[in-house]
């Protein structure tokens, strides 16, 4: 298994799901690459450079974050419609 596969997913009524400790970490992500962009940088290296090689996302730092921002409000989204028992 891949560096990139490495997320642990579960499934419910045959939909693919992150676990909570990759959504943490998206989370953190997304926070560090904030801070990155307004000038602090991280001592294990860069968050940008970890978020295109662990989710194979492209562009600038801007345009990552946005797409790690679109991922999180899919996610959400995806949580809500298991929440109320809707399904499709």
């Amino acid at each position: 298994m891949s560096k990139n596969e490495e997320h642990h997913t579960f499934t419910e009524k045959g939909r693919e799901f992150l676990s909570n400790v990759d959504i943490w970490q998206l989370l953190t992500l997304r926070s560090a690459l904030k801070l990155e962009i307004a000038g602090m940088s991280h001592s294990r290296g860069s968050a940008y450079a970890h978020a295109k090689r662990t989710y194979g996302i492209k562009g600038n730092k801007r345009k990552v974050l946005d797409q790690l921002n679109d991922m999180i409000v899919q996610i959400e989204n995806q949580k809500k419609l298991v929440d109320n028992g809707t399904t499709n």
